[in-house]
């Protein structure tokens, strides 16, 4: 798996780097796994090129080896960046958030916050208010071997059957799936997969919502031609890709600024009214998230088109108006 690996790799050369470097039995120990999976943690490493070498282990059993890493490899090394490089690259750090106690984690953070102490006076007061908000994360903890699997899935283009619930009817049902892209959208993460069983029909499955996976006996799959996740997304409101439709919102004087203030979706336009209100209309899908996005508005805006989005808000309104009964 290969998250799974790469924790144990960094913890490898954190045994590695030592003077004495590490045994097997110390790696096996460490690491936790088998002598089989620390001979393919250091044919990993040896992959990425990180120079190995062993020694004869004068600690222990004659014939035994101490693994270690070349020192002029570990010596560090001096790294130039722009100050709006050095920005962007705290914030990356801070957001990477699969795992909430994953080691790596606590590595990033540290680089994170050595990256933060380069800066002296001013410049660092206002880096330090450069900050990356993760309120409302989710953590993935909990599902580390379902993303260790979908990772795999990704990188080495394997076919995986999963088990996994519908948000809108509750049904559960086990199918295969062909792994794209891994997106991580608003505090949660997504598969877009393409569905062998639909002609590759093409979807977008909530991590969360996957209870099972394996790979066992499923061939590899080819990325259709002309697939970029940026693309195939870019017409959704949000997660949810369905036909796009144009919306037109009417957004009462008290909550014009701000609605003019975003980019809701493509080719957004605004006109603004005598009266102070601002008729807002762009093209978007995902009937679900948008007629959400028309709700948290409350009485400051109208939709006016598509009848659809009309029809679901209006719904959505008189259902909660039975739970809220005005007293007079």
């Amino acid at each position: 798996m290969r998250i799974d690996m790469e924790r144990k790799v960094l913890l490898a050369i954190e045994l590695m780097q030592r003077p004495s470097g590490a045994s097997i039995a110390e790696l096996m120990r460490h690491l936790e796994c088998s002598r089989k999976t620390v001979y393919q943690v250091l044919g990993e490493m040896e992959e990425r090129n990180i120079p190995l070498y062993d020694s004869k282990d004068t600690r222990g059993n004659t014939s035994s080896k101490r693994w270690s890493i070349r020192e002029d490899w570990l010596s560090p090394r001096p790294l130039i960046l722009e100050p709006n490089e050095q920005v962007i690259l705290n914030l990356a750090l801070r957001r990477f958030r699969f795992f909430e106690s994953a080691s790596t984690r606590k590595a990033l953070r540290e680089i994170a916050d050595r990256i933060s102490e380069s800066f002296s006076g001013n410049r660092k007061r206002d880096f330090i208010t450069t900050y990356s908000s993760l309120k409302r994360a989710k953590s993935y903890e909990h599902k580390r071997d379902v993303v260790d699997v979908l990772f795999t899935c990704v990188e080495k283009k394997k076919r995986a059957r999963i088990t996994y619930t519908a948000a809108q009817t509750g049904a559960t049902k086990t199918y295969e799936i062909d792994p794209y892209t891994i997106v991580d959208y608003d505090n949660a993460l997504y598969a877009i997969a393409g569905i062998p069983s639909h002609d590759g029909d093409i979807r977008v499955l909530a991590v969360e919502r996957i209870s099972a996976i394996e790979t066992a006996g499923l061939p590899r799959f080819t990325v259709p031609e002309g697939y970029d996740p940026e693309t195939y997304l870019s017409d959704s409101f949000g997660i949810i890709v369905e036909e796009s439709v144009q919306v037109r919102a009417l957004f009462a004087p008290g909550s014009a600024l701000y609605a003019t203030e975003r980019v809701w979706g493509k080719n957004q336009e605004s006109v603004q009214n005598e009266d102070g209100s601002v008729l807002v209309s762009f093209s978007a899908s995902g009937l679900v998230e948008l007629t959400r996005w028309a709700l948290s508005w409350g009485g400051n805006v109208k939709i006016l088109e598509p009848p659809e989005l009309v029809e679901a808000v209006a719904k959505e309104v008189h259902r909660a108006s039975a739970l809220y009964p005005l007293l007079f």
